[in-house]
């Protein structure tokens, strides 16, 4: 026809189009009811014949102009109808069709103007906060306001078009969901308060009719749709985890199921969220698992499965909420926030372990195992030494085993059940290289027991202690050469060291049986070691972590805002080091002289962070890789986060519970509690001592100045008297966190000397 169609309407089997220019109303398609409004022929037959030509529809109809062609009206005439009308909006829907029309003439510039539907226009709905204005009729649970509560419990937009920002700046996008949070748990905690049992039950009912109706659905065909799960967990009902069976687990269904891309659209939503808002949603979902954990054990297959279907929910909620955290950047909650410490007391940990490797891979069973950030520090000790423990006796087990057919056929040949480790103080190092480099993997997982040669002292813990702080100390010594200190007290392999990778093999072990056998070892290794042997790869953070000023440098080459600031530092693809007081450059890719740009900067900075971490050092890392591995290597390593590992094999620097130190105290000889000089040195040490002093003091008496991981509990300390007089120092025997503290005649020289012994003390305070 040539005319310029600006409104289109499609109803079950017909369309109306509009042309704006003419002001003309065409349709085409069924109509066997009339929806085409073209009329019927004389025997009462619709004229419309699909196969035809679109048909005008005749009626009052002129274009904005009011100039136009007045067609007569037939079917579509409306009684008093007899002025010029201008079309504004067409609408079809299932067999009918209506329209918006407005008084001609209609101006260019006035208010009301006919839609172009080839133009986008941005709507959408929102629901004022005045219906939620809640008053006293609530409280008598009134049969329509129960009913409204109900329907719109029930009603996903309800969800969608409540608590919206004012005003409305933009439809809801991947990076803005548009809901006031403050606003919706505002009026949320006041619905909760103001409705009766009755109001309360129909909006329980409500919402759990919607979640069986959305339990499977894996997208919807809009990012609005998605507000639901924002808003709904702040209804009072979810701060009830007695719901959980039928409301949580519902719940949590429901979103984990969704499709990659609705998933990524609400992690995003949830990593921008308020920290109050994030941590209100982990409290709700995380107290479901210690409810359900304390119910009684079913007697029926049902309720058995319907307790299991709850943790499953709630955990693979509190697994996408700490995947979101990891996106929060400086507002990420620490990791103890998804900790469960009911867990160690409601729940068999090793034999969760056990079952989890024996079933690994099979979706229809349900472990902890697979929620590995909901172990606290003890929790994970228990799983490393579930496995270590495992392992052991599997190893002794084998060693007994086959002792005991030699035996027998007298083969000879008897089999260590510990692995023994024999070596000289004077030859350290060298004794450790020659006895571990034989030993395979089934050995070196054997209880470990050391004994120095020419020395009667039975390991029973302090040996094997001693043992790891002088080989750590020696073995990392600068005379070696083989790993390069920091200005963050950080140590990184030595790109130029002389050393054999059998060394770097031997520390990889020694991490590993220090891991293995419960000990601390002190090794400053930056967070990017422990990533690496968990399989991450390093980034740049970690380069700030480990070298603080060249980190900064880089980000500060990518922050750059104009290419004369970045050409202005003369760049080029190499990286500088010093090898043995002669400055040296190695190429960072095929193309040293190439220089760094604006276009390039990320693939330079890239490219330093690999050598730094991967390339530079790929032959040294590689033999501590496998030392490492070949003792610690498994199951059990995956369940750990980097920062975990760390702890577990240096230490935490924080949470010290000094009132758990003292209680864990043992005392000897004449010293008791109560006694005297037992007072006067708990009262120096927690009231006249820093925390600086107080870790000095730790670092004295155990030879280290971190906790384990399982914290403070972990560390067991004796005080016995000695009676050579108050002029003596108070001596340690760092291999049994054993304090030889002399009967001091008052608190005065308890603290002078305590203090001296403290503050003078350097390296390990041997006896």
């Amino acid at each position: 026809m040539g005319s310029a169609v600006t409104q289109l309407a499609c109803g079950h089997r017909h369309t109306l189009a509009y042309v704006a220019s003419t002001g003309r109303i065409y349709a085409f398609g069924l109509a066997s009811r009339g929806q085409l409004g073209i009329g019927e022929d004389k025997d009462g037959c619709s004229l419309a014949d699909p196969r035809r030509a679109p048909s005008a529809v005749k009626g009052p109809w002129v274009p904005v102009s009011g100039t136009g062609e007045f067609l007569e009206r037939r079917r579509l005439s409306v009684e008093g109808l007899d002025e010029k009308h201008t079309p504004l909006v067409l609408f079809a829907c299932g067999h009918s069709s209506f329209l918006k029309a407005a008084l001609a003439p209609l101006r260019p510039d006035a208010p009301q103007s006919p839609d172009d539907f080839r133009c986008h226009r941005p709507s959408w709905l929102a629901l004022a906060p005045e219906p939620l204005q809640l008053d006293k009729s609530l409280k008598s649970a009134a049969v329509n306001h129960r009913r409204q509560l109900g329907e719109s419990a029930q009603c996903l937009a309800s969800y969608n078009c409540a608590f919206l920002r004012r005003p409305l700046e933009s439809a809801p996008s991947r990076a803005d969901h548009g809901v006031d949070m403050d606003e919706a748990v505002k009026l949320l905690e006041q619905l909760g308060k103001q409705l009766s049992k009755d109001a309360e039950d129909a909006l329980l009912a409500g919402i759990i009719t919607l979640l069986n109706e959305q339990c499977s659905r894996k997208n919807y065909p809009d990012v609005e749709c998605l507000r639901f799960f924002l808003v709904a967990p702040l209804l009072h009902l979810f701060a009830r985890p007695e719901l959980f069976e039928n409301l949580h687990s519902g719940f949590a269904f429901c979103l984990t199921q969704l499709d990659p891309v609705p998933t990524r659209v609400l992690t995003g939503w949830l990593a921008k969220l308020p920290t109050r808002h994030f941590a209100r949603l982990l409290r709700t979902f995380k107290a479901v698992a210690p409810h359900v954990l304390a119910l009684p054990a079913h007697t029926t297959r049902a309720g058995a499965l319907a307790k299991e279907r709850g943790l499953t929910g709630c955990m693979r909620l509190m697994r996408l909420l700490h995947s979101a955290n990891a996106d929060r950047g400086d507002s990420a909650l620490v990791r103890s926030s998804f900790y469960l410490p009911d867990l160690n007391n409601r729940v068999d940990i090793e034999k969760d372990y056990i079952l989890w490797v024996q079933h690994k891979g099979q979706p229809d069973h349900f472990s902890f195992c697979d929620y590995p950030f909901v172990f606290d520090g003890e929790a994970k000790t228990k799983l490393l030494r579930a496995d270590a423990q495992l392992k052991m006796h599997q190893a002794v087990q084998q060693a007994q085993t086959q002792n005991f057919f030699s035996a027998m056929t007298m083969a000879g040949g008897m089999v260590n059940p510990v692995l023994l480790l024999q070596v000289r103080r004077d030859n350290l190092v060298g004794d450790a290289i020659s006895h571990l480099s034989k030993f395979p993997p089934e050995e070196l997982r054997k209880p470990l027991r050391v004994k120095f040669v020419g020395e009667e002292a039975q390991d029973e813990g302090g040996v094997s202690k001693e043992f790891f702080q002088m080989i750590f100390r020696e073995i990392l010594d600068p005379l070696y050469g083989m790993f390069r200190s920091f200005d963050s007290n950080l140590i990184w392999f030595n790109f130029v060291s002389l050393e054999d990778a059998s060394l770097f093999h031997l520390i990889g072990i020694l991490c590993g049986l220090a891991i293995y056998n419960n000990f601390l070892a002190g090794v400053a290794f930056p967070l990017a070691m422990y990533k690496k042997l968990l399989g991450l790869k390093p980034t740049l953070e970690d380069l700030k972590e480990l070298d603080p000023t060249i980190g900064r440098n880089l980000q500060h080459l990518l922050e750059a805002e104009s290419a004369e600031d970045v050409e202005s530092l003369m760049l080029t693809f190499e990286i500088e080091f010093d090898y043995y007081g002669e400055l040296r450059r190695q190429p960072l890719s095929d193309r040293p002289d190439e220089p760094v740009v604006m276009g390039n900067r990320q693939r330079y900075v890239d490219a330093y962070v690999d050598y730094m971490f991967n390339t530079g050092c790929k032959e040294s890392y590689a033999a501590f890789h496998d030392g490492f591995h070949k003792v610690c290597g498994g199951h059990v390593l995956a369940l750990f986060e980097p920062a975990e590992l760390r702890a577990m094999l240096i230490g935490e620097e924080d949470h010290f519970d000094w009132a758990q130190l003292q209680k864990n105290a043992e005392y000897l000889g004449v010293y008791y509690a109560k006694h005297e000089v037992i007072v006067n040195f708990w009262s120096v040490f927690h009231h006249d001592f820093t925390e600086a002093q107080k870790r000095r003091f730790l670092h004295f008496l155990t030879g280290c100045d971190r906790v384990p991981m399982q914290g403070m509990s972990a560390v067991k300390i004796r005080i016995q008297p000695v009676h050579g007089g108050a002029a003596y120092l108070p001596v340690a025997h760092t291999c049994y966190n054993l304090l030889d503290l002399p009967v001091y005649p008052d608190k005065d020289s308890l603290r002078r000397k305590l203090t001296q012994a403290i503050e003078q003390t350097e390296g390990f305070a041997l006896v």
